[in-house]
């Protein structure tokens, strides 16, 4: 078992990453936190945090992207006695379930249209009803994305053509809520959490989410209370070996319990994530490879005593029990039978999650062979986290953010600086295109286009293998160079047929084996490794600086807003320019 063990933790360090990797998954949230914090701070009284599965370091096939969007100015307080509060948002728990609230206006209180229009008169009081909260944020969400769409609280946007995201409008409690109190007093049996991290956790308070307890006849009035970013630190804190579990945990519901019809989707993935909290507190095992099946099977097993009980107490609320309503005695009977069968297959129910385990039949028995990477192929993955971040140019708004980057000693932290610097640059050039056209001034116009050339010459051409190339051949069209400008476009199409691999906006699509080959183990930087095999997916057009050939503005105005970015391919934009070339020079 020992041996099967520490294939199956190895192999999942390949499913699910590495320490290192996931380290590194977590770093980008945490800067997507911090660039988010910094951009919306200056435009909106909210702050965006990260939330989901990937936040907490997972990456697998499903695995969701959530931004909760919180309110700066508008908070909830908790008061035993409505009438003598402050003004604002109440948080009333009378006769109600565990972990569910209602939301009272009280006082003078200015609100907002999303606010107002939530607002419904009871007789006692303004309450605040999620549903018609939901409802509104939804239409606001609308305005900056177009094909949104409800799903559940939240609203679904396209962030590529594989990835979903969920955005939550929710409001922010200082205060950790009395019907949690039990937890920050709980006997810590193995030194996890450790005391620090619940002082931590408690003074960041709560979230309030607009979800409501369906089985309530008030329903539409009640929130619920989300422990969401305690539990992203929670997670954050949990070793490899747990992390590992939590990740074998997920796949083994997606491929084995929810394999059968009649109990598909009756178990969440928040159920297995309570349950390994419980776990990790609670149990004495050993956390490690060499035990790790062990701390699996004794997940499961607390997973079959809460079905046959009928009880998933919350891990922050014992009395909520997060199976009322969702799993009715007689599928709870077919649920606790085939979770019995699993277990008393053990070892063979995991083989039915594909790839997991690779093996050979000598003599009727099954052989395991152990995968071990390569020190290129550790690398490759290790990149393709790394440049898994949609990074944007930094502008004068996120001077934070800035200053966090340059004075990191992490690595991490470097290379996106560069990265981010190199998009800034680029956008850099487009504006200040923008501001020497409207100079009245032919002469001065010459002299700052010849400038601006040289300066894309001396900075712009490091980034990557194309970018600072389309920004000189856009330059050169825009100034009647047209054969210069075809000359760097053939270039580019040399160029981006010899590359490997292409960072987008939410990863780096790689020829994997070609990129092992090619680039990886000899030592090169990330700033070299773009410089010479790696181009951007999407050339970046200011539209208000009309930066690109006129010939295409009626198409950029039909499609983009004026204060946006045109993304567009690369390929296609430089087949553009050289389709353009043959009309004005015949």
């Amino acid at each position: 078992m020992e041996n099967i063990s520490v294939m199956i933790w190895n192999e999942l360090n390949r499913f699910v990453g590495t320490a290192e990797e996931v380290l590194m998954r977590r770093r980008r949230f945490k800067l997507i936190d911090l660039i988010n914090k910094e951009r919306v701070s200056c435009l909106y009284p909210i702050y965006v945090i990260s939330s989901g599965s990937r936040a907490e370091g997972l990456s697998l096939p499903g695995s969701d992207l959530d931004y909760m969007f919180i309110s700066k100015d508008k908070s909830v307080s908790c008061s035993d006695n409505i009438s003598i509060h402050k003004n604002g948002l109440i948080m009333d728990t009378t006769d109600i379930k565990p972990g569910f609230v209602r939301l009272y206006c009280h006082g003078s209180f200015n609100v907002n249209g999303t606010i107002l229009s939530a607002l419904t008169e009871t007789n006692k009081g303004l309450v605040l009803s999620s549903l018609l909260f939901r409802d509104e944020a939804v239409k606001e969400c609308r305005r900056t994305f177009p094909s949104a769409i409800a799903h559940g609280p939240c609203s679904t946007i396209d962030l590529t053509a594989t990835l979903d995201g969920d955005m939550l409008v929710c409001f922010s409690c200082k205060t950790w809520p009395k019907v949690a109190a039990e937890w920050i007093d709980r006997y810590i049996n193995n030194n996890w959490p450790s005391r620090d991290l619940i002082t931590e956790i408690v003074q960041d308070g709560c979230l309030i989410v607009p979800i409501e307890n369906p089985h309530s006849q008030e329903m539409n009035m009640q929130w619920r209370i989300s422990f969401s970013t305690a539990e992203k630190k929670l997670v954050h804190s949990m070793n490899h070996t747990q992390f590992l579990c939590y990740g074998l945990l997920k796949l083994y519901l997606k491929h084995v319990i929810n394999s059968n019809p009649e109990v598909k989707d009756l178990f969440c993935s928040y159920f297995l994530k309570t349950c390994l909290f419980y776990c990790i507190e609670e149990e004495n095992i050993i956390w490690n490879k060499d035990n790790f099946l062990d701390c699996f099977w004794t997940c499961f097993r607390r997973l079959i005593k809460w079905v046959k009980d009928e009880y998933c107490p919350n891990y922050f609320i014992k009395n909520n029990n997060m199976f009322e309503g969702k799993i009715s005695s007689d599928k709870g009977r077919i649920l606790l039978r085939y979770l019995n069968e699993l277990y008393h297959e053990g070892m063979h129910s995991l083989l039915r999650i594909p790839g997991l385990l690779r093996f050979q039949i000598y003599s009727n028995r099954l052989v395991f062979t152990d995968v071990v990477l390569t020190k290129a192929e550790k690398e490759c993955l290790c990149d393709s986290q790394l440049l898994n971040l949609p990074l944007q140019a930094i502008n004068e708004d996120c001077l934070d953010f800035i200053m966090y980057l340059v004075t990191s000693t992490n690595n991490i932290d470097k290379a996106i600086l560069t990265i981010s610097y190199h998009k800034t640059i680029h956008h850099f050039v487009q504006k200040l295109y923008g501001q020497i056209v409207t100079n009245k001034s032919n002469k001065i116009i010459y002299k700052q286009k010849k400038e601006l050339k040289s300066f894309i010459l001396h900075n712009c051409m490091r980034s990557d293998k194309c970018t600072g190339m389309l920004l000189l051949a856009t330059l050169c069209y825009l100034n009647s160079e047209y054969k210069e400008s075809v000359t760097v476009v053939q270039n580019i199409l040399k160029t981006l047929t010899s590359c490997t691999c292409y960072h987008g906006g939410y990863g780096l699509r790689v020829q994997k084996q070609a990129y092992i080959n090619g680039i990886c183990g000899k030592g090169l930087t990330l700033n070299q490794k773009f410089a010479c095999n790696i181009y951007t997916e999407c050339y970046c057009c200011r539209v208000d600086c009309k930066f690109y050939p006129s010939e295409i503005e009626r198409e950029v105005a039909q499609h983009f807003e004026p204060d946006r970015i045109a993304y567009i391919n690369p390929w296609v934009y430089s087949y553009v320019i050289l389709f353009f070339f043959i009309s004005p020079c015949g």
